[in-house]
C-alpha cells in the first residue's frame, strides 16, 4: 500500500509538471554563463569558443539538435544570440573550481531577466556541470514567462559526452540529454494515461455498485 501512494504521489508530480508545459516557445540555445567544468586541460578559451560553436548547431543541424521535437514543443523561433554574449561573463569568473554544481534561485532569477521581454514564452537550457571524469553534462530545461521572468516549467536532464574535439564531445551531451528526456517524458505520458484510465475505470464501477 506504501508503494502504491508513492507511486500515485510520483504521477500526481508528472501530471501538475505537464500541465505547466507550455505549447509554444521562442527558444534562445544553451546558457554557459553559471556552468561548472570537472577534469579538463583545456583553457578556459577554448572551452568558451566551444559553448558558442555548441550553440550554433541548433541553427545549422536542426534535425538532430531539433529542441521542440525532443520536448514536445513548438519553437516558434531560435535566437542564440543573448546566450552567446552570456558567454563572455565566464571570461570573468573561474568555472574550473566552483562550489557548488547548482544554479541558487536568484542567480536563475538574474540569469533569465537577460533574454528579451516577450508575449510568447521563453525557453533556455542551463548548462550546470560537464564532468570529464562521468563524461556527462548535466542541464536544466527551464521554460519562463516571456514577461515577468517567471518560471513556468523546469526539469533537470543529463547526457553522456562523446565525439571527436571540444565542440563534439560535449555536444554529444545534449544530444543525449535531450533524447533521454525525450523518452523519460514519452515514459510519464504514458503512466499518466494509464492512471487516467484505472481512475475512469474504478469509476465506473463504483457507479455500479451505487445503482444496485
Amino acid at each position: 500500500m506504501k508503494k502504491m501512494c508513492v507511486f500515485l504521489l510520483g504521477l500526481a508530480c508528472m501530471s501538475g509538471a505537464f500541465a505547466q508545459k507550455p505549447s509554444e516557445v521562442c527558444f534562445y540555445g544553451i546558457d554557459f554563463s553559471e556552468v561548472k567544468v570537472l577534469g579538463v586541460d583545456e583553457p578556459e578559451s577554448e572551452f568558451m569558443d566551444a559553448f558558442k560553436r555548441i550553440n550554433v548547431l541548433f541553427l545549422s543541424e536542426p534535425e538532430k539538435y531539433d529542441v521542440g521535437e525532443f520536448l514536445g514543443l513548438r519553437v516558434l523561433e531560435t535566437d542564440i544570440d543573448i546566450a552567446n554574449e552570456q558567454v563572455e561573463v565566464l571570461a570573468d569568473k573561474s568555472f574550473w573550481n566552483r562550489a557548488s554544481s547548482g544554479i541558487a534561485d536568484s542567480t536563475m532569477g538574474h540569469l533569465l531577466s537577460q533574454y528579451p521581454s516577450t508575449d510568447v514564452p521563453g525557453l533556455i537550457l542551463v548548462a550546470i556541470e560537464l564532468n570529464k571524469s562521468t563524461q556527462t553534462g548535466k542541464y536544466e530545461i527551464v521554460a519562463f514567462d516571456g514577461k515577468t521572468k517567471d518560471i513556468i516549467w523546469r526539469r533537470t536532464m543529463e547526457g553522456s559526452a562523446g565525439g571527436y574535439g571540444l565542440r563534439n564531445y560535449w555536444a554529444g551531451s545534449v544530444h543525449t540529454g535531450l533524447l533521454q528526456e525525450s523518452r523519460q517524458m514519452l515514459f510519464e505520458e504514458q503512466e499518466l494515461d494509464l492512471q487516467k484510465r484505472r481512475e475512469q475505470a474504478q469509476s465506473r464501477k463504483a457507479n455500479r455498485k451505487a445503482k444496485k
